[in-house]
């Protein structure tokens, strides 16, 4: 790793997301019939996603490309992260009312890699150059939980459970961004999240899991 950039990567997991997203984004807003809203949001995120990576990459985050072990070692770590913020942010899912599930991947795809990029890849990367302490690790990570837990008031008002469960979330995803120092770890497990939010097949297995839990 270079020494004047901040240790951080935008890994080749993540570049394959960036253009997925972006092309998501383009798919949605000129060649689905979807609901104004719904494609104004997706366009937001797009720009969102654009800002935080172009402001990571200027605080010195590292494009990087990977051998395939270490492509899989970033994709082995999503997942390991995607099911602990699975467990703690599935109560605060929100679907997208009125969508096919192919739409509302396609949407979460583009709101998961853009929160990442933006949040970890540039808020983190900059309070991680901006401040010297001890513990900078953990500082970093609960001053971005807080700042993200905050953003989501727009989602969920003030449900405290929700955005109990919001600030968990990202004390993972920001933990994996922050001790793996690569952004395709936390974004596969922000996408994998959002599959789950979306709808896909594995929505209904952990549904009944945690509401067999509940009962117990």
């Amino acid at each position: 790793m270079a020494t004047s950039g901040s240790g951080f990567e935008f890994d080749i997991v993540a570049q394959f997301f960036f253009i997925w997203a972006i092309l998501s984004s383009v798919y949605l807003t000129i060649f689905v019939d979807t609901k104004p809203e719904l494609a104004i949001k997706g366009l937001a995120m797009a720009m969102m996603l654009i800002a935080g990576l172009f402001g990571g990459m200027r605080l010195g985050l590292l494009k990087k490309s990977e051998n395939i072990m270490k492509t899989s070692r970033i994709i082995t770590l999503g997942l390991f992260a995607a099911v602990l913020t699975i467990l703690v942010q599935y109560p605060a899912i929100v679907l997208v009312p009125g969508a096919s599930f192919t739409v509302s991947f396609m949407f979460y795809l583009i709101v998961g890699v853009a929160e990442e990029s933006f949040f970890r890849g540039f808020l983190a990367t900059w309070f991680y150059k901006n401040l010297s302490m001890a513990f900078r690790n953990i500082t970093v990570i609960l001053m971005v939980s807080m700042v993200f837990t905050a953003y989501h008031l727009a989602v969920y008002g003030t449900q405290q459970s929700a955005l109990l469960a919001v600030f968990l979330s990202s004390l993972v995803l920001t933990g994996a961004f922050i001790f793996t120092r690569r952004l395709g770890v936390s974004i596969v497990a922000h996408v994998l999240l959002n599959f789950v939010a979306s709808g896909g097949p594995i929505s209904g297995s952990i549904f009944m899991l945690t509401s067999l839990l509940g009962g117990i």
